[in-house]
C-alpha cells in the first residue's frame, strides 16, 4: 500500500473555511467531511501474494464511499461510491460486489477524502518530492475529474471551502522545467519562471543553497552528482493559490521563495 496510506502523521489546522491537510495525513475522517460510520472488512485474499484484500467504508449523509486495497497489488485502489438511502446498512453495502456499485471511480491511487459534492485521489505513487493528486466532482451520480496536478509531497496545503459546489486549493506547485542548464545561472532560471507563464519575479536564492548543501553532503558518495548542478536534476516548487479549480488558470502566487528537491 502507498504510504502516505500509512504513516500515521496528521497535522491539522482549522478555521472557519479552511481545512489545512499536512501530506503524510492518512486518516481520512481527520480533515475532510467526518464520516457517520467507519467499517473495515476483509473480502478475500490477493492472487498475488500472501496478502489480503480489504475495503474501507465510508458512510456520509449523501453517499457510502468504498476503497478496496489489494495489498498484493501495487497501482492503486479500487474506489467506489452508493448513494446513502435512509436508515442503509453500511456493512451490507460495503460487502457488495465491486460490479455492483453505481458510482465507479477510474483513476489510479487510494481515497484521500470526501469535501462536500468532491472525492480527492491521492495518487498511487510520487516521483522524488512529487506528489499527483487529483479532484473529482460528484454529479448525476458520476465522477468526472475536474483538477490534477502535481504538488510537493512533504509540504503543508489546503482546501478552501466556499460553497457545495465550489472548491480552492492551496499547495506547493511543481514547475515544469523546459531547458537543461545550470541552476547558478540566473538566466537559466528564469526560463523556469517564463515556462511556467510566471508574471511575478521569483527568488531561488534559498533554492541554490540547498542544492549546493546536498552536493556538498554528497560529494564523498561513490556515485556522481554533478546532475545536481544543472535543471534536469531537481525539482523546483512554488506556493500558489487557486480559488476556483474550475479556473485553476487563475492562481497567484503565495511565496516567491522556490523550494528544490533533488531527483532521485
Amino acid at each position: 500500500m502507498n504510504a502516505k496510506k500509512i504513516i500515521k502523521y496528521i497535522s491539522i489546522m482549522i478555521t472557519p473555511s479552511i481545512i489545512l491537510i499536512n501530506a503524510f495525513a492518512s486518516e481520512v475522517n481527520a480533515n475532510y467531511d467526518l464520516p457517520l460510520e467507519k467499517k473495515e472488512i476483509t473480502v478475500g485474499k490477493s492472487k498475488y501474494s500472501d496478502s489480503l484484500i480489504k475495503r474501507n467504508c465510508y458512510k456520509y449523509s449523501d453517499y457510502i464511499v468504498v476503497e478496496e486495497v489489494d495489498g498484493g497489488q501495487k497501482g492503486g485502489a479500487l474506489i467506489r461510491l452508493e448513494p446513502t438511502k435512509n436508515n442503509v446498512n453500511i456493512l451490507k453495502v460495503c460487502k457488495n460486489k465491486i460490479s455492483d456499485f453505481k458510482i465507479k471511480m477510474v483513476a489510479d491511487g487510494y481515497y484521500g477524502g470526501k469535501i462536500n459534492q468532491f472525492i480527492i485521489n491521492d495518487g498511487d505513487d510520487g516521483f522524488g518530492s512529487e506528489f499527483l493528486f487529483q479532484i473529482f466532482a460528484i454529479k448525476n451520480n458520476k465522477l468526472t475529474k475536474v483538477f490534477q496536478d502535481l504538488r510537493h509531497d512533504n509540504q503543508s496545503y489546503e482546501y478552501i471551502k466556499t460553497s457545495q459546489n465550489k472548491l480552492g486549493v492551496r499547495y506547493w506547485k511543481s514547475l515544469k522545467v523546459e531547458n537543461d542548464c545550470l541552476v547558478k545561472d540566473t538566466t537559466c532560471l528564469d526560463k523556469i519562471r517564463v515556462a511556467n507563464k510566471i508574471s511575478t519575479d521569483l527568488n531561488f536564492n534559498n533554492c541554490i543553497k540547498s542544492i549546493e548543501q546536498r552536493i556538498s553532503t554528497l560529494k564523498n558518495e561513490p556515485y556522481d552528482v554533478s546532475y545536481l548542478n544543472n535543471t534536469s536534476g531537481n525539482q523546483f516548487f512554488v506556493y500558489i493559490e487557486i480559488p476556483d479549480i474550475y479556473s485553476s488558470k487563475n492562481y497567484k502566487i503565495l511565496d516567491k521563495n522556490v523550494v528544490c528537491e533533488s531527483k532521485p
